[in-house]
């Protein structure tokens, strides 16, 4: 027999932890069910009887990520999510689906997935702890919401909310990138023009005012020592990019760091808002299907804040859910922290004077996402004009700075 810690959902809402002796894994997960408990999470803690399956208490070496991991993309993931409900509504099991898909989906990566999937759930885990192996594909967000579907025996309902709300977001990001295209075009056909003037056409007029020894205006000599850099000293530059990535990548592996960073974005002029706005989306979605399916509201803003990716707006969520457990209004917690947004807190506090607080958290979700399109498809439509006034500018001072020259040395010769 073996030590388990385990957690789980309580029929009241409430997320309960302790220690369970059992023969295996598969027997903690079946005692919790028997209980109506739902399980979140089981760890083993330590051997107790020596008689017991030696393989089964080594850890398994750590394994190279399989190659398929990385070609399931977002799109493939709202499939995934689609045919899931498709074929619960129908009235099969969740075991029995993720069968049917890993037997007949197109995407090879993806039917590894639900093949994977399916030996997990059919071994006794929930659906949603069986996607935690898979964290990249199945984000925080994705899980809380599979959990607040499986602790309200919604899941069909909820996987169908999902998949809208995956679809929505790649058809924005698809339109995104359609957009880009053209700017990106435009950056890389600039930024060949402007290195082929500054290292092959530069140095040949640098050589004309050298041998007529007149003195070339201010701005051509910006531009002359500028080519010298480049030709000298460019690779310089591609090392200090590629070194200022991975400096500024290493330190948000920390949480403080990572909070100090998200605490940065949040307060930026135009991105800010928009990530707050992000955020708050996906908190009150989560937040709301929880509620639906009857989880206490304590344990639902614990929930919900694991599908946060901010971590600022996460510490939120988690202090909010010890202040609610004392008696305080959620939206009166929320707006002490000076983070959420005034139209996200004025429609949390009308759902909770009003007793619809579930309604207005899906409704705040449908307005932020609304929101989000519109300044998205905004800020890229104001892109392209500005990406075309930026590099017609940079051409521009290059080729004045060196006709301003020429015009000194024809203004000498005559």
């Amino acid at each position: 027999m073996a030590q388990f810690r385990y957690r789980a959902l309580a029929p009241s809402g409430e997320i309960t932890e302790g220690v369970m002796v059992a023969p295996d894994r598969n027997a903690v997960v079946a005692r919790l069910r028997a209980n109506d408990h739902l399980p979140i999470r089981t760890e083993r803690l330590d051997q107790l009887d020596p008689s017991v399956d030696a393989a089964a208490a080594t850890a398994a070496p750590p394994r190279r990520r399989p190659r398929w991991r990385r070609r399931v993309g977002p799109g493939a993931v709202a499939m995934f999510t689609r045919e899931m409900h498709t074929l619960l509504d129908a009235g099969l099991t969740a075991d029995r689906a993720l069968q049917v898909i890993a037997e007949t989906s197109a995407n090879p990566g993806l039917a590894a997935v639900a093949g994977e999937l399916r030996q997990r759930v059919h071994g006794g885990a929930a659906l949603s702890e069986a996607m935690a192996a898979h964290g990249q594909l199945f984000g925080p967000f994705y899980r809380a919401m599979v959990r607040a579907g499986e602790a309200g025996g919604s899941l069909d309902a909820t996987l169908e909310g999902l998949a809208g709300y995956l679809e929505r977001t790649e058809r924005l990001l698809a339109s995104v990138r359609s957009a880009l295209i053209y700017p990106m075009i435009l950056v890389v056909a600039a930024g060949v023009s402007v290195l082929i003037l500054m290292i092959l056409v530069v140095p040949q007029f640098e050589m004309l005012f050298r041998e007529t020894a007149t003195e070339i205006p201010w701005i051509t000599q910006v531009v002359v020592a500028l080519s010298r850099f480049l030709r000298g000293y460019g690779w310089m530059l591609v090392l200090a990019a590629l070194g200022a990535w991975l400096l500024l990548r290493l330190p948000w592996r920390s949480p403080a760091a990572r909070a100090r960073r998200d605490g940065w974005l949040l307060r930026l002029p135009v991105v800010g808002s928009l990530i707050a706005r992000i955020e708050v989306e996906r908190f009150a979605r989560s937040l709301a299907t929880l509620l639906t399916n009857d989880v206490s509201l304590p344990a639902a803003l614990e929930l919900s804040g694991a599908a946060v990716n901010n971590q600022v707006i996460a510490r939120v969520a988690a202090r909010a859910v010890e202040r609610v457990k004392q008696g305080e209004r959620l939206a009166g917690v929320l707006q002490a922290s000076g983070v959420i947004p005034p139209l996200a807190v004025q429609l949390i506090k009308v759902g909770e004077e009003s007793g619809r607080l579930e309604a207005m958290l899906l409704k705040l979700a449908e307005r932020y996402a609304q929101e989000v399109e519109v300044s998205l498809k905004r800020l890229v439509a104001l892109v392209e004009p500005l990406l075309i006034l930026f590099i017609g500018g940079l051409v521009a001072l290059v080729v004045v700075s060196l006709f301003a020259a020429l015009f000194g040395v024809n203004a000498l010769v005559v």
